[in-house]
C-alpha cells in the first residue's frame, strides 16, 4: 500500500521535509527532559516521528513557497494543536482518532511566492498534566508557478487555512495572534488647558465669595451705630 504525502499537485513542485530534516527547528526549554522525542513508527514517512507531550514546545520551519502541509500520525491519544503562519494563529486542530493512521492535518495554499514564510506548530493545551501527544511526521512545501495571467493564486482571506480531517471533512478557521496595541499619547494640551481653566474658575468663585461677604459686613456696621 502506498501513501501520498501532501495534497495532489498537477503542476508545480513539492519538497517533503521529513521530521528529521535539519530545516525543522524543534524548541524546548533548556534542561527539559520531556520535550521532543524521536520515535519509530512503521506507518510513518521514513518510519520516524518527532513527538511531544510538552505544552510549550514548538516546531518551526522557514520556507519559500506558495503553500505548506503538515502530515502527522493520528491516534487515540492524539493532541490538539495550533498552527501559526506568518504571525497568524489558527486552530485548534485535532490529532485524535480511534485508530492509528497517517494523514494531512494542516494545509494552506495561495501564499506569496516571493516572500519567505514562517510556520510554527504548538500543542493546544494549558494543562501541564495533559498526556496527549502532538507529533510531526513530515512537512510538504508546495511551490506552484504563476497562473497564465502572470499572477499567483490569491491566498485565502486573512491567512485562513483549510485542514483536511479523517473522513474527508474539512475545517476552516483562523484567529489572529494577539498583539500589543499601540496606545496613543495622552492629550497633554487638553489636560493642561482644562487644568488652567478649572483653576481660573475656582479663583473667580473665591474672589466673588470674598467680595460678597465684605459688602455684607460693610452694610451691617452702620446699622449697629444707630
Amino acid at each position: 500500500m502506498s501513501t501520498t504525502y501532501g495534497p495532489p499537485v498537477e503542476t508545480g513542485e513539492m519538497r517533503i521535509a521529513d521530521d528529521t530534516d535539519p530545516s525543522i527547528l524543534y524548541w524546548q526549554p533548556a534542561n527539559y527532559t520531556d520535550g521532543w522525542q524521536l520515535v519509530t513508527n512503521q506507518i510513518a514517512y521514513n518510519q520516524t516521528l518527532h513527538e511531544t507531550k510538552c505544552i510549550i514546545c514548538t516546531a518551526s520551519l522557514l520556507f519559500n513557497g506558495t503553500g505548506i502541509t503538515l502530515t502527522s500520525l493520528l491516534s487515540p491519544n492524539g493532541a490538539k494543536f495550533y498552527a501559526i503562519l506568518d504571525g497568524t494563529a489558527s486552530g485548534p486542530y485535532e490529532l485524535s482518532n480511534y485508530e492509528e493512521k497517517v494523514g494531512v492535518v494542516y494545509a494552506v495554499e495561495g501564499l506569496s511566492s516571493t516572500s519567505r514564510h514562517n510556520i510554527t506548530f504548538i500543542k493546544a493545551s494549558t494543562d501541564g498534566q495533559d498526556t496527549s501527544v502532538f507529533n510531526i511526521d513530515s512537512l510538504t512545501i508546495i511551490d506552484r508557478p504563476p497562473t497564465s495571467s502572470g499572477s499567483s493564486a490569491s491566498p485565502t482571506a486573512t491567512g485562513r487555512t483549510t485542514v483536511t480531517q479523517p473522513g474527508g471533512s474539512s475545517q476552516t478557521s483562523a484567529a489572529p495572534v494577539p498583539q500589543a496595541q499601540a496606545s496613543s499619547p495622552p492629550p497633554i494640551g487638553a489636560i493642561v488647558g482644562g487644568t488652567i481653566g478649572g483653576v481660573a474658575a475656582l479663583i473667580v468663585v473665591v474672589v466673588w465669595f470674598i467680595l460678597v461677604r465684605r459688602n455684607k459686613a460693610q452694610r451691617a456696621r452702620p446699622a449697629r451705630r444707630y
